[in-house]
């Protein structure tokens, strides 16, 4: 067991940092990540099949911050793993299980956005969309099940990891650390294959039917039939295209929530590249705190970005604040 039974023993200066850091991780992800959890239960709006994986990702990430984190803290504090070895097994499964999870739920909240977008009809968008939350939960708990289960028939080690300095994935040797290189390799292909086609063809999807929306209104214009002078009447019924409202909407999320990919990419890549690059383990202890760090901050960033970027999950932070802090009682 991995674990510092000298009373003396201190931590170093870049310790101390990186659990207060953690600590900041622990504290603003978790009431984050509630408050996710929190307005989707609280808000009928908020209740479609689209956001079921937003759901997943904010109960994973608040997993991760709200307890896997702190035990990251307990670790950077004793100078090792002070508790049973089974214990700390059991928080590097579920350490595992979130990130794995977490990592995978980005693609289906992709592939969720291009069939709102792709198919206007509500009652064909709410068949497929049903049909794509089935497929895609099921290969998630698949993948995740089988991340899970290959340690336990001994293809990889779960327990403290000495250079992460928390029980997580352990690569001691060349053997485990295929394991775990597996793991991010398979994660950060079906990311960066799956996403950006999924909002390419959002996109292309968009601007098509903006060129088609303009060429038709181009005609209009043109057409001598057509007397632009007159003015309609005030009691005439006003044309409206779902295809051009659904444009700008879904374009404008669509916009956002590549964002959240540009951040999976930001936390995951550099932690990736260092665990490939450490086969023979020459890459210092330092790389893969500095880098692992960014798989915990990104937890912490996520339920922020949907306050910032999508006003029905900002209105519901409001209502839900507004009830906590602002609600006069009388006696």
């Amino acid at each position: 067991m991995n674990y510092t039974d000298d009373p003396s023993y201190s931590m170093a200066g870049a310790e101390i940092v990186e659990v207060i850091l953690l600590g900041l991780v622990c504290v603003i992800g978790t009431i984050g990540n509630l408050l996710v959890v929190v307005a989707v239960i609280t808000t009928p709006s908020l209740q479609v099949r689209q956001n079921v994986f937003i759901l997943v990702l904010a109960i994973t990430d608040l997993i991760n911050t709200g307890i896997s984190t702190p035990f990251f803290m307990i670790c950077l504090v004793h100078g090792g793993w002070p508790y049973k070895e089974e214990a700390c097994i059991f928080i590097g499964y579920v350490t595992i299980l979130c990130l794995t999870t977490s990592g995978l739920t980005v693609n289906c909240i992709a592939v969720c956005r291009y069939v709102t977008v792709a198919y206007t009809n509500p009652v064909r968008r709410k068949v497929i969309h049903g049909r794509v939350v089935i497929a895609a939960s099921a290969a998630l708990i698949f993948i995740v099940i089988s991340a899970v289960l290959l340690p336990v028939f001994g293809f990889g080690n779960v327990g403290f990891n000495e250079k992460l300095g928390h029980c997580s994935l352990k690569y001691e040797n060349q053997f485990e650390w295929y394991y775990g290189a597996m793991m991010f390799v398979i994660g950060l292909i079906c990311t960066v294959t799956i996403v950006p086609v999924s909002y390419t063809l959002i996109f292309w999807i968009v601007r098509k039917s903006k060129i088609s929306i303009e060429n038709m209104t181009l005609a209009s214009r043109n057409d001598p039939c057509n007397d632009i002078s007159k003015k309609p009447k005030a009691d005439s019924p006003k044309i409206s295209n779902p295809r051009r409202n659904m444009s700008r909407d879904e374009l404008r999320l669509s916009k956002k929530l590549l964002m959240l990919y540009g951040l999976f990419l930001f936390c995951w890549v550099p932690y990736t590249s260092v665990l490939l690059a450490d086969k023979n383990g020459t890459v210092p202890k330092e790389a893969h705190r500095a880098t692992n760090f960014l798989l915990w901050m990104n937890a912490c960033l996520n339920p922020f970005l949907y306050a910032w970027m999508i006003q029905n999950y900002r209105q519901a932070y409001k209502r839900i604040l507004s009830k906590l802090f602002c609600q006069k009682r009388f006696w």
